[in-house]
């Protein structure tokens, strides 16, 4: 019995090790986005998709628009996302560049007055 609890932690070890090893990227900090004018007044809320790629360094590049909100909110997405940083995917606990989805959503505030 005790020989399988030890086999099961060893198990359950090195399944934990494995992931911190090989991962995704992590996003550790993020911006909001900036609306446009054209799109306010259009009162247009929703989400901006896309389809990037992080570097080693933890930067976002290559953007692609996957699902499009129009307006100049594509762009002011692509603007906010330049700003994150990630921490990068990791094989064999090394940083390596990764394609990844990421969603930026659009939210008007209620007007308070």
């Amino acid at each position: 019995m005790k020989l399988a609890l030890l086999l099961f932690a060893a198990c359950a070890w090195a399944q934990i090790a494995s992931d911190l090893e090989n991962r995704a990227p992590v996003v550790i900090y993020k911006t909001e986005p900036e609306y446009t004018e054209n799109a306010r007044q259009a009162k247009l809320e929703g989400a901006v998709v896309l389809y990037v790629e992080i570097g080693v360094g933890g930067q976002a590049r290559n953007f692609r628009v996957v699902r499009s909100l129009g307006r100049g909110l594509d762009e002011k997405a692509i603007e906010c996302v330049r700003q994150w940083r990630f921490d990068p995917a990791l094989k064999d606990g090394k940083p390596i560049p990764a394609r990844a989805t990421v969603e930026v959503n659009f939210r008007l505030k209620p007007n308070l007055h």
